[in-house]
């Protein structure tokens, strides 16, 4: 005879077991786009760009990838553009960024590419002779270095991005989501009578 899910969960349960255990291994290898894109889009406005796909690893809740983070979004979400104006500016106008790449055990690296010292006075500080505003943007590297404070706020949105790839794991893996494929699916199970 034949039974639905729900019925066999009811009436053989080790049997029910073996069936969600065998459909956990077919789950598509790319279960992982949606949370990736929407992860993507979310981070544009914080400075991330040309991000590839990432590395993780669910066992160890952690995930990393390559790309490119603007240190000027970042100085802004972290007050820094307030703290240190002039930098600010500096930033701005130099497209100041860290490089992103990936190391062999899937943690985060971090390459400064900046020239700021290399920028001219700029805004309420155009007047500025150009040694005094070097030196100004020396001291609040040294006090407010944006590059090192950027790298804590990447680690942690590597750490949301990895929870939410474990979460979508979980979800994609779960009872729940196998009853509701075998009911959207309309899937039975053969079982013999001398087996109920």
């Amino acid at each position: 005879m034949e039974m639905t899910v729900h019925e066999l969960k009811e009436h053989d349960y080790k049997r029910y077991l073996e069936e969600y255990w065998k459909w956990t291994s077919y789950i598509p290898d790319d279960w992982w786009y949606p949370v990736w894109d929407t992860f993507v889009d979310e981070t544009k406005i914080l400075g991330l760009h040309r991000l590839n796909k990432p590395t993780f690893n669910l066992a160890h809740t952690q995930a990393a990838f390559a790309g490119r983070a603007s240190l000027a979004p970042i100085m802004e979400r972290l007050g820094l553009h307030e703290k240190c104006y002039p930098l600010y500016l500096a930033v701005v106008e130099d497209g100041s960024y860290a490089s992103l790449s990936t190391t062999h055990r899937g943690n985060i690296d971090f390459e400064l590419q900046e020239s700021t010292l290399y920028t001219n006075p700029l805004g309420v500080f155009a007047d500025m002779p150009l040694d005094d505003w070097v030196e100004m943007l020396k001291e609040m590297w040294v006090q407010h270095d944006p590059y090192e404070a950027a790298k804590p706020f990447i680690r942690d949105l590597c750490s949301d991005l990895a929870r939410q790839l474990e979460e979508a794991y979980e979800w994609e893996t779960s009872e729940e989501q196998f009853m509701d494929s075998c009911d959207a699916n309309e899937v039975t199970f053969e079982v013999d009578d001398d087996e109920i």
